[in-house]
């Protein structure tokens, strides 16, 4: 069970990694505009913003590998809990307010690994 629940944690933070790569790097490249169905002028005129949304991202990401690499169980397990919540935190507010798929983009897996890390 610890294996599955630190394969769905790291998938999680890959997931969180290509969505800062996406932010920050790709938005306004023609792979940002059709992925977040937008404009080139819109993605022009938020470009500033997503680059702040795809470093919060990273830093989900950063959390969760934090937690992979810790040598204290416990520890560790916390950090794993903590970052999965607020990802989850993060795609409920997504789905509500943005897209409803991204409460299964993200908080899907995210739910998956917080489950196995605490049944872990």
């Amino acid at each position: 069970m610890v294996l599955a629940g630190n394969v769905m944690v790291g998938l999680v933070a890959l997931i969180h990694i290509y969505i800062l790569y996406l932010e920050m790097f790709a938005w306004s490249a023609p792979k940002g505009l059709r992925i977040f169905s937008m404009t080139q002028e819109v993605a022009d005129a938020s470009k500033t913003l997503a680059a702040n949304q795809g470093l919060y991202n990273g830093f989900l990401a950063a959390g969760l590998i934090w937690g992979l690499l810790h040598p204290n169980a416990v520890f560790s397990q916390q950090l794993e809990i903590f970052f999965l919540a607020a990802v989850m935190v993060a795609a409920l507010y997504g789905g509500l307010t943005v897209k409803k798929s991204i409460l299964f983009m993200q908080g899907l897996p995210a739910l998956i690994a917080l489950l196995l890390v605490v049944m872990g």
